[in-house]
């Protein structure tokens, strides 16, 4: 361990000391006496609550001005309370959930999220400076020099783009600074073995040009033991660089250039297989699925540790991914009024060179996923001023996506899957040996939009806000399934009729049926045909009407409704036609549409001493798009019909004499689906619906459920204390608690994956001089030690090679402690 940490330590100080110098000269020209950022735009309310300033509305606001329900996480919060990346933002904003599963990265907010496909565009919109990035991949990006997060709650269809039906993170980098400035923190946690390492310099190059450059390095062994390999795991190894550049062209026109470039590769997943049951019936009727492996074809023993104690089996995923930004604005003002110009060009590149599908230390299924998006936008947007009686945005946006996506799926020749199937049907398991089903997706989506708010004062007490944006968009895609050896090319002479056994046992289709006579079709009759390509066009419009009102300078009322909407598309991951009349109507799903009616209020109380934030909402939604593994190796993916949200969200803050700040926030969610005929039953679940009208049920009706991973109550509370201790030294605390009520964690609501309720607690000191120059800190989080269910699913192939129960489980990680140490210069 101590030669992983100095390892560790060498690389990370080389990549920091890399980024200091990169400041160049200006650098060693900070004087001897601290140099400290310039100052937040966050003003100092009488009475000593710190105002926070938000651009939810993409112009800088007071956060108890602006008419939506927001949690705002300042970017030094993030630091010091070690949030890496937007999946630990869950305990700062009560009713925002992420989780990263075994095939993708999810968000919900209110109980509205995207289901597990790559094809899908989140229902939860995330937005870096202005820039849309739509994919899950994106989602996985850590935070690096963050100024703010804002989580928006509801619909944010008309100033931040598309797509954002259920809210949207909106994040805000760190901008480079009038004076010369610099920062580095460093910390170390001891469980995980992680080393995290971040730093910006900042300052004036010439008069008209300021430039800040930033950096992270991160590592991490991991914190759950892989019995087959004998290695932590997930180990990650994240790395990240940005260069902004503000340049005042003249008087009137500033330039801003931001090139970014991140890289975060994965061994091993944080998941463990637990709550298996023995086979029911068939020929290995008494025995879990684990004994199957072990009993009956001997191997490894390790597989028989099916139980959540920190441990799991697995041959070993890897995964590398990049992604890249360039954005550059440009901001004219004349006349008080600001034109906003934002040209972004980001990439996103993942090569999964080892997915292990089957989640086990055994050889029965291997895989790979390679899945590469582009994205070219651009933006205008005019920002008035603030007339007696109005003022207003208007813009037009347009943007380009293309996304590759490549997965290919199999059996090695010494795969246990091919045992099994030739002991079932001899010789087609040595049919399907060294194959696999090789998907390719290619989606590529342009749109055009124009939008506009109007913020009209008909009294100096009440605001009318009308909004609305019209787009317009085209989506083209084709996918492809073929059966291929592993590696690629044709099929051998021996093998061609292997796609047979893959519609067969595993209910794919493939384009290799239709040259298999008779047999192939009768497969494609009853699973469709692949290839299949399509175009889609959608014309909307989304409105936004909120009226504001001032009984008091202290207390806003607003009541508002507004229409979401986000883009239909194209089917990665289903493997067949599913209940549709061909395998092209399944690969195309529909737009899905919320209807939201909120009210709400913003008071400051107690002479300025306290916040009470409160909001009430319904939102009606349909076509909600899902994708639930089918326990195979494809999805069920479609639209849900119709489901409703409605809930109450209260935060608050408030400064309790000189030392202390009280935070809260509850969160009240209560949604239910109103029409879901057609669900994926859990193993053993009896089916009740028949989706394809052959008379034999093959579905669950969802009717009256919850989303998954939505707790009906969500609540935080954090006590943060500053204390001066001797001589120009002081302490500062915080202590942090959340509590989840219980919620699903699986997709087809197994009662195996129902989480219990939980709360966690974290805790925080540091010490360093009043000026804030340096601070050592002890931070820790977890302390309970809870680990929860992020994500439960049904095991690969369980089902089907043992007729047993298998689950896996996608777990957080326990208790950590690290230590930090925080420099200004």
């Amino acid at each position: 361990m101590i030669a992983d940490v100095k390892r560790k330590l060498l690389h990370g100080s080389a990549f920091c000391l890399a980024l200091l110098t990169a400041g160049g000269h200006a650098a060693a020209q900070i004087p001897d006496a601290v140099s400290q950022e310039a100052p937040a735009q966050d003003g100092q309310n009488e009475g000593g609550l710190q105002e926070i300033i938000v651009t939810a509305q993409t112009r800088a606001q007071k956060l108890q001005e602006v008419p939506i329900s927001v949690v705002a996480v300042q970017g030094t919060d993030l630091a010091t309370k070690a949030v890496i990346r937007p999946i630990d933002l869950q305990i700062a904003a009560p009713g925002f959930t992420a989780t990263e599963t075994a095939f993708a990265t999810q968000f919900f907010i209110r109980g509205i999220g995207s289901g597990l496909n790559a094809g899908f565009e989140q229902s939860v919109g995330l937005y870096v400076d202005g820039v849309h990035l739509p994919r899950s991949l994106q989602t996985r990006i850590p935070f690096l020099d963050v100024d703010r997060v804002e989580v928006l709650r509801g619909p944010q269809s008309i100033l931040l783009g598309k797509n954002a039906i259920a809210g949207a993170l909106n994040v805000t980098t760190a901008k480079p600074t009038q004076d010369f400035f610099g920062r580095l923190t460093s910390s170390y946690e001891f469980n995980a073995n992680e080393l995290g390492l971040e730093g910006a310099v900042s300052g004036p190059i010439t008069d008209t040009i300021r430039v800040r450059v930033a950096g992270k390095y991160r590592s991490s062994d991991g914190y759950i033991r892989n019995l087959t390999l004998n290695r932590l795991e997930p180990a990650r190894d994240e790395a990240a660089i940005r260069v902004t550049a503000d340049i005042d062209v003249t008087q009137d026109l500033q330039l801003s250039f931001k090139s970014e470039y991140n890289q975060f590769n994965t061994d091993g997943k944080a998941m463990e297989i637990y709550g298996e049951e023995p086979a029911k019936a068939g020929p290995f009727a008494g025995l879990t699925y684990a004994q199957v492996l072990v009993n009956v074809f001997h191997l490894d023993p390790t597989l028989l540790d099916n139980r959540i104690d920190g441990r799991r089996t697995s041959d070993g995923e890897k995964s590398r991914a990049h992604a890249t930004a360039n954005v550059l604005t440009l901001n004219w003002q004349t006349g008080g009024y600001t034109l906003r110009s934002t040209t972004a060009y980001t990439t996103a590149l993942a090569d999964d060179d080892a997915i292990n599908p089957d989640l086990l230390g055994a050889r029965i299924i291997t895989g790979h996923i390679h899945d590469k998006y582009t994205q070219f936008s651009q933006e205008l947007r005019l920002i008035s001023p603030k007339f007696d009686s109005f003022d207003f945005i208007a813009g037009a946006y347009y943007a380009n996506g293309l996304q590759r996506y490549r997965q290919a799926v199999g059996f090695p020749s010494d795969s246990t899957f091919v045992t099994i199937v030739n002991a079932r049907q001899p010789g087609a398991g040595t049919l399907v040996a060294n194959t696999w089903i090789n998907r390719r997706v290619r989606v590529e989506a342009d749109t055009f939009s124009a939008f506009g708010q109007l913020n009209w004062r008909p009294i100096s007490d009440v605001t009318v806000q009308l909004g609305g944006r019209l787009s317009y968009s085209k989506i083209q895609g084709s996918k492809i399934l073929t059966v291929e050896p592993i590696g690629g090319g044709a099929l051998p002479a021996a093998q061609v009729n292997a796609p047979l056994v893959y519609a067969q046992v595993l209910a794919a289709s493939s384009s290799n049926l239709a040259g298999l006579g008779a047999a192939g079709n009768a497969m494609i009759n009853r699973l469709g045909e692949f290839p299949v390509a399509g175009t889609r066009r959608e014309t909307r419009f989304t409105p936004d009407v909120k009226i504001l009102y001032r009984p008091t300078p202290q207390v806003m009322l607003y009541a508002g409704y507004a229409r979401g909407q986000k883009s239909g598309g194209f089917d990665f991951a289903a493997n067949n036609r599913l209940t549709y009349p061909t395998a092209r109507d399944a690969f195309e799903f529909d737009d899905e549409k919320a209807q939201n009616f909120e009210v709400g209020s913003k008071m400051s109380l107690l002479g300025g001493r306290a916040e009470l934030n409160l909001a009430a909402y319904y939102t009606k939604l349909t076509n909600l798009q899902i994708s639930i593994f089918d326990g195979r190796l494809g999805f069920n993916v479609g639209n849900a019909a119709s489901a409703r949200a409605q809930g109450i969200e209260a935060n608050g803050r408030m400064q309790l004499g000189r030392h202390f700040t009280l935070s809260t926030g509850v969160n009240y969610t209560d949604f239910k689906y109103l029409r879901f005929p057609n669900g994926q039953c859990y193993f053993g679940q009896t089916p009740t619906v028949d989706g394809n009208g052959d008379g034999v049920p093959e579905f669950c009706d969802y009717k009256g459920k919850s989303s998954q991973l939505t707790s009906k109550v969500t609540a935080n509370a954090s006590l943060t204390s500053v204390f001066p201790i001797f001589d120009g030294y002081q302490i500062g605390t915080t202590a942090e608690v959340f509590y989840a009520s219980a919620y699903d964690a699986a997709a087809n609501y197994d009662p195996a994956g129902r989480q219990a309720k939980y709360a966690l607690l974290n805790m925080r000191v540091g010490v360093g001089p009043e000026n804030g120059s340096w601070e050592l800190a002890f931070v820790g989080r977890n302390l309970t030690d809870k680990q929860v269910f992020q994500f439960v699913g049904d095991t690969a192939i369980a089902a089907t090679v043992a007729q047993a129960k298998s689950n896996y489980a996608i777990l957080s990680q326990g208790r950590t402690l690290a230590i930090q140490l925080n420099a200004k210069f």
